[in-house]
C-alpha cells in the first residue's frame, strides 16, 4: 500500500521575516491546505509545515517553538521544522535542548557549512557536544527531532534537514512495501516502470489539487524511505541477491537512485531523491544492527551512493566528543566529494552496543557501535 508520507506546506520567505509574519501566512493558507486532503485519492499519513529562516533573538527560541506548536494544533498540522541556519553550537545548545524538551511537534536543523566548504577544516567538537546536551537535557526522543545540515538544507518534505525557499506544496510517499511487492511479482516491468506506476498518479493528484487551491506545486521528493516492515534494506537485498552490506549493496543502491532520478522526467521533483537508510525506521536495518552486522561507519560509507547514510542512528552516550565529531566529518567529506547536501541525525542512549532502547514515539531500536571491532592482531 502506498501512503502520502508527508503532505507539506512551505511558508513563503520574505526579507527579514519574523515569527508572527510567518505564522500569519501559515494561518491564512491553512484552510486551503486542509482542502488538499479532499482531493487526494491516497491516504495522507502526516501534514507538515516548513519554515524559512526566521528572524528572532536566539534566546527566544523556546518561546518561539511553543508559539509555533500552538498554531500547529490550531491549524491541524502535525509537524513543523525550524531551520536555524549557522550558529555557534555552544550558544544554542541549552536553548535548543529546552525547546525540544518543551515541544513534541517541532523539528530543527543547524547548518554546519555549505557544499563549497571543505569540512576537513571544520571544528565539529562543539556540534558533538550539542548532541550530547540535547540527550542529557531532553532525552533520546528529542535527538530524533534535530539534524545537522551540511549543504542546503534542501527544499524537501523530509525532516529535519529542510528549509522553505518559496510558497507551495511538496510531498513524499511511503512506498517501500509496494515496491518490494512489485519486485517479488517477477513481472517484466523495469525498475523505472515500477516506480513510475507508483508515483505518477499521486504526483498528478497533488499537482492538480495544489493548483486548484492557488499553490505552486513544488514537487515530490521521491526518496525511498522505509518505515519498519516496509524496509528499504530488504529491497536492496532483493536487487543484490545478497545480505545488506554484502557485495552488490552499493550497486543496488546506485541502480535505485538512477531510477528515482529518472522520475524527474515525468513530474516535478524536489529535495533529496535518493535511497534513505534511517536505522531506527527500518526493521531489517535494526535486525542487522542488533546482530553486530552494522556500524555507524558502515552507514557513513554508503553516503557515497545514498543521501541519508547517517540517519536515526543510535550510539552509546559514552561516545567521546572527538569520535562523534570525526564521524560527522567523515559523513560531510563524502557529501562534499559527492556534491549533494545531507542531514545527520544521531541519537544517544544510555546503553551499550546491541542493546535495544525506547525512542518514545518510535518503536524500540538497537544501539550500534561507531565501528566494527578490528579483527587484526
Amino acid at each position: 500500500m502506498v501512503l502520502i508520507r508527508a503532505l507539506t506546506y512551505h511558508v513563503p520567505p520574505s526579507k527579514e521575516m519574523n515569527v508572527e509574519d510567518a505564522l500569519k501566512q501559515l494561518i491564512a493558507d491553512s484552510e486551503k491546505f486542509r482542502k488538499l486532503e479532499n482531493f487526494s485519492k491516497v491516504e495522507i499519513w502526516t501534514k507538515r509545515a516548513v519554515f524559512p529562516k526566521l528572524i528572532f533573538k536566539t534566546e527566544e527560541l523556546p518561546k518561539v517553538s511553543t508559539r509555533i506548536e500552538d498554531v500547529l494544533v490550531d491549524t491541524g498540522i502535525d509537524y513543523a521544522v525550524i531551520p536555524l541556519g549557522k550558529h555557534d553550537p555552544t550558544e544554542v545548545a541549552d536553548l535548543l535542548a529546552a525547546s525540544l524538551s518543551g515541544t513534541s511537534k517541532i523539528f530543527y536543523n543547524l547548518k554546519a557549512g555549505d557544499l563549497n566548504e571543505d569540512p576537513s577544516g571544520f571544528d565539529l567538537v562543539p556540534m558533538a557536544k550539542l548532541i550530547k546536551r540535547i540527550y542529557e537535557k531532553a532525552g533520546p526522543e528529542a535527538c530524533t527531532r534535530f539534524a545537522i545540515a551540511y549543504g542546503g538544507p534542501p527544499e524537501t518534505p523530509y525532516f529535519p534537514a529542510s528549509m522553505s525557499v518559496r510558497r507551495g506544496i511538496s510531498a513524499c510517499l511511503r512506498y517501500a512495501g509496494s515496491l518490494h511487492d512489485k519486485l517479488l511479482s517477477s513481472n517484466d516491468s523495469s525498475l523505472d516502470e515500477m516506480l513510475l506506476s507508483i508515483f505518477y498518479p499521486v504526483a498528478q493528484d497533488i499537482r492538480l489539487a495544489s493548483l486548484d487551491q492557488g499553490f505552486e506545486f513544488i514537487g515530490i521528493d521521491a526518496s525511498l524511505s522505509p518505515w519498519m516492515e516496509e524496509s528499504a534494506a530488504r529491497i536492496i537485498e532483493l536487487l543484490s541477491k545478497a545480505s545488506f552490506g554484502g557485495p552488490g549493496t552499493l550497486n543496488s543502491i546506485h541502480k535505485l537512485n538512477v531510477s528515482i532520478s529518472n522520475l524527474s522526467k515525468h513530474f516535478s521533483t524536489t529535495g533529496f531523491n535518493e535511497v534513505m537508510l534511517p536505522l531506527a525506521e527500518d526493521n531489517r536495518l535494526k535486525e542487522l544492527g542488533s546482530l553486530g552486522s552494522l556500524s555507524a561507519m558502515d552507514l557513513v560509507s554508503m553516503i557515497s551512493v545514498s543521501v541519508a547514510g547517517l540517519d536515526m542512528v543510535i550510539l552509546p552516550s559514552s561516545v567521546e566528543d572527538r569520535e562523534l565529531a570525526e564521524l560527522f566529518r567523515d559523513a560531510m567529506v563524502l557529501a562534499f566529494r559527492k556534491g549533494k547536501p545531507i542531514g545527520i541525525r544521531v541519537i544517544l542512549a544510555d546503553a551499550s552496543p546491541y542493546e535495544w532502547v525506547n525512542l518514545g514515539r518510535f518503536p524500540k531500536a538497537p544501539v550500534i557501535p561507531l565501528a566494527k571491532a578490528s579483527s587484526g592482531n
